[in-house]
């Protein structure tokens, strides 16, 4: 018996340990599958995880067309047809019914993938870091590559951004999937220190660093068109 409650003992001290390491180091799965976040999406609440839309028809039938011999393949089209034509601009949504102004968004603004593919289908991609990491997510997703989008921060010359970038795991490790650069893949690239994750998610889960709050992140400005050219510094260098 004394045996048992020792063995007993140990085995929760050791999943108490992997924990708080957990939670310190990494991202902890959320439970909530319906996590909230707020004026996002036209001013109004939507869940999370349905900013990725690998499911939609439109999403499904541009994957098709870039999908690879391997998964490190089809990341690498994916992303190129994404940067193809990639115009980096800041939120400043306006919404017309004909001439009557339906809508002004706000300062951060969501665009869900499908929005922001009929964009790049009509004249190129113009976005910010959400809106094409939520597109590259998505088409990534539909040919079930295992990747995810990351909400966070990006610290540049010892300023701090709000942040969104996609990341994707080859062999065993997590790789960075940029998506404000407008530059073609040039190899797996390890996720530097510089990004600091508070949410990663896709459309089956959400996880998140202990006490995150999604409202946080907009505490921090966003990254400027001036911060684009200091992060490919950056990476270049890395």
């Amino acid at each position: 018996m004394n045996i048992l409650l020792s063995v007993i003992c140990i085995a929760v001290a050791a999943i108490l340990f992997y924990e708080g390491v957990a939670a310190r180091n990494t991202i902890g799965k959320l439970m909530a599958k319906r996590y909230i976040v707020n004026n996002k999406l036209f001013n109004q609440k939507a869940y999370l995880r349905e900013f990725v839309m690998p499911d939609q028809p439109a999403i499904q039938d541009i994957a098709k067309t870039l999908k690879g011999n391997t998964d490190l393949d089809t990341v690498i089209n994916t992303y190129n047809w994404l940067e193809n034509n990639y115009h980096y601009v800041t939120d400043n949504q306006i919404l017309y019914n004909g001439k009557q102004l339906i809508w002004i968004g706000n300062d951060d603004t969501w665009n869900l993938p499908v929005l922001s593919l009929a964009i790049k289908k009509r004249s190129g991609f113009y976005g910010d870091c959400e809106d094409g990491s939520f597109l590259l997510e998505s088409l990534l997703r539909a040919n079930n590559i295992n990747a995810y989008v990351n909400l966070g921060t990006v610290s540049i010359k010892g300023n701090l951004y709000g942040h969104a970038w996609c990341t994707f795991i080859y062999n065993g490790q997590e790789c960075l999937l940029e998506t404000t650069l407008g530059e073609p893949f040039d190899k797996p690239r390890l996720v530097p220190d510089i990004y600091r994750p508070s949410f990663k998610f896709n459309e089956h889960t959400v996880y998140a660093i202990t006490g995150a709050k999604i409202d946080d992140i907009t505490i921090y400005p966003p990254l400027p068109k001036e911060g684009i050219t200091e992060l490919k510094k950056i990476l270049n260098e890395s």
